[in-house]
């Protein structure tokens, strides 16, 4: 069993709010916020508060302007290395005292007000050209880690196959059965794109589905020959096409059934 808080509420310490002397366990005294529970003066007034505020008004931080060497900052990040900040009954501990903080229920509102109709903090904001250009590489960046990418595919709706990915399914199945997987979910990552189809029987064939809307600025060339550098051939099906199945079934097989296409 742990140590009762001093402040008289009847609760036990979690273990987490505790240090180590030398080969000796100490406990603190108070859980997170019951300080002000045991001392006399109660918990500061509103005026208390305000005069505070108003103290440091004006005053700057002493690194205000000032940045780490890299050195330093190489020595901190070696510093954190495989260390774990908060145990996961101090996360817990955490959480649970928030619940029903009028801090969380303040800032709430603030965080999602945007997403209702709110003005985002950053509205009419001007960025200089460098800052922009940060940003710029920055995201860039993102897009060479596939599970960003992955995120990003089920963000927009592409964690399921819509209606038109399973005609082209159901004829694959007729055509080829059991050699064709639906990956349009990010499964498989070529140079920051998701094929919709691919061959999964030994033979490095990949089928797209270009949607008439979605894709009527994209040159379907472009798309075989950035599949093409890693070894795949690639048959693009228009939507305006699946009108005239019979056109398509033949076109699918002329292509699954290409004598040049090289196995992995």
């Amino acid at each position: 069993m742990g140590k009762l808080c001093e402040c008289g509420c009847n609760q036990y310490l979690p273990e987490s709010l505790f240090y180590f002397s030398g080969n000796k366990k100490y406990y603190r005294k108070y859980i997170n916020g019951h300080y002000w529970k045991n001392k006399k003066r109660g918990t500061p007034s509103e005026e208390h508060k305000e005069k505070n505020r108003k103290a440091h008004i004006g005053k700057s931080s002493t690194f205000k302007g000032k940045k780490h060497t890299d050195e330093a900052k190489q020595k901190m990040r070696e510093k954190h290395i495989g260390k774990i900040t908060h145990s996961e009954e101090f996360k817990e501990d955490l959480r649970q005292r928030m619940i029903g903080n009028q801090y969380a229920k303040d800032m709430k509102p603030n965080r999602t007000s945007f997403k209702k109709g709110g003005i985002p903090h950053n509205k009419g904001k001007q960025y200089g050209e460098e800052v922009k250009l940060r940003m710029k590489k920055a995201s860039l960046l993102k897009w060479e880690n596939p599970d960003y990418i992955r995120t990003q595919i089920i963000a927009r709706n592409r964690s399921k196959i819509n209606k038109s990915e399973v005609i082209i399914k159901t004829l694959l199945d007729e055509i080829q059965p059991n050699e064709w997987k639906w990956v349009g979910n990010g499964e498989v990552i070529i140079e920051k794109r998701s094929p919709d189809f691919i061959n999964i029987n030994g033979k490095k064939q990949i089928i797209e589905f270009f949607g008439n809307y979605w894709h009527k600025k994209t040159d379907e060339k472009d798309r075989i020959n950035l599949y093409k550098r890693y070894g795949y051939k690639t048959l693009v099906i228009w939507e305006s096409e699946l009108r005239q199945k019979e056109n398509v079934i033949k076109k699918m097989e002329d292509f699954i059934w290409d004598s040049t296409v090289l196995e992995p």
